[in-house]
């Protein structure tokens, strides 16, 4: 399972390993069960007054808390986003502009990972 990731005000990254990544597939958070390698042109950015959203033990959503922002990858043209970052925003936070986020979670070894697909030039060769 991935694990939810989070930023502090000052824009470190924390992987939440008590919680499982959630992500936005429409208006709901589901479980994030597939992600890529960060890209190393993607930008990861903190969302600020949006906690995050992340799994708790029984697969429901639960904010992280109000200190705990979502974080979001915007990522460079060769990559394609499957699902968009699970926030709760906080009182009178304006919308998110309509940037490309990305989801983003930590595997089990602690690497991030977004939930993405690679494709044209930036997708994986494949051989015989």
């Amino acid at each position: 399972m991935l694990q939810a990731v989070h930023s502090d005000r000052s824009g470190r990254v924390f992987v939440s390993a008590d919680y499982g990544a959630a992500a936005l597939d429409g208006p709901t958070p589901v479980v994030l069960e597939r992600a890529i390698p960060l890209p190393p042109d993607a930008q990861l950015v903190p969302l600020a007054d949006r906690a995050a959203i992340g799994l708790g033990r029984d697969r429901l959503p639960r904010p992280l808390g109000p200190a705990r922002w979502a974080l979001a990858a915007v990522l460079r043209p060769g990559h394609l986003r499957t699902h968009l970052p699970a926030v709760e925003a906080l009182a009178d936070v304006a919308p998110l502009e309509p940037l490309p986020y990305a989801a983003v979670a930590a595997d089990l070894s602690g690497e991030i990972v977004v939930a993405a697909v690679a494709h044209g030039s930036a997708a994986p060769s494949r051989r015989a």
